[in-house]
C-alpha cells in the first residue's frame, strides 16, 4: 500500500487528466489512511487535494469534476470532525 504522501502527486495527475471518478476511490483511502496517523496529518495529505483548481475546456468537464470536490470536502469534514 502506497503511503499518502507518495499518492498526493498520483491523484492530482488524475485530476489535470480529468479521471474524477477513479481519483475518488484513491482520495478516500489516502485521507482515511493520513487521519488515522493524526489530525495533523490528514491536514498536510487534505490541503493539495482541496486546494487544486483545474482549467476546464467545458461546462461538461466541470460537471464531471462536482462529485469528487463534493466526496473530498464531506470526508475531510467527516475526517476532522
Amino acid at each position: 500500500m502506497l503511503k499518502p504522501t507518495s499518492t498526493v502527486p498520483a491523484i492530482l495527475q488524475m485530476l489535470r487528466e480529468n479521471r474524477f471518478d477513479s481519483a475518488i476511490p484513491v482520495v478516500t483511502q489516502t485521507l482515511r489512511e493520513a487521519a488515522a496517523e493524526s489530525p495533523r496529518r490528514l491536514t498536510e495529505v487534505a490541503q493539495p487535494l482541496v486546494r487544486w483548481q483545474g482549467f476546464f475546456k467545458n461546462t461538461a468537464e466541470a460537471m464531471a469534476s462536482e462529485p469528487y470536490f463534493r466526496t473530498v470536502h464531506a470526508l475531510v469534514e467527516e475526517l476532522m470532525g
